[in-house]
């Protein structure tokens, strides 16, 4: 039988896995790649966590789309692996 988080997940994201490369959990967070124009992408709760502390961190200036898509795109390719931590 499927969890609350499973169905919800399903209901809200037609049961795709989390954007992230290589994740596989089902998403259960909105991340707002950009806000103008909204790029609103589903995401499992840890990765939509790592890119929320990782958008704070640069965050110094200000987060114009097009360094919002930047920091995006660089999540996506592993560039914060480092810093990543191994998902189950």
């Amino acid at each position: 039988m499927p969890t609350i988080s499973e169905v919800i997940s399903r209901h809200k994201f037609g049961g795709a896995p989390c954007v992230v490369p290589g994740c596989g959990e089902l998403p259960v967070e909105r991340h707002h790649v950009t806000y103008d124009p909204p790029e609103i992408v589903p995401i499992c709760r840890n990765h939509h966590n790592e890119i929320t502390r990782i958008n704070g961190q640069e965050a110094k200036g200000g987060l114009t789309t097009r360094r919002r898509q930047s920091i995006w795109r660089r999540f996506l390719g592993g560039e914060f692996n480092k810093r990543r931590p191994k998902l189950k």
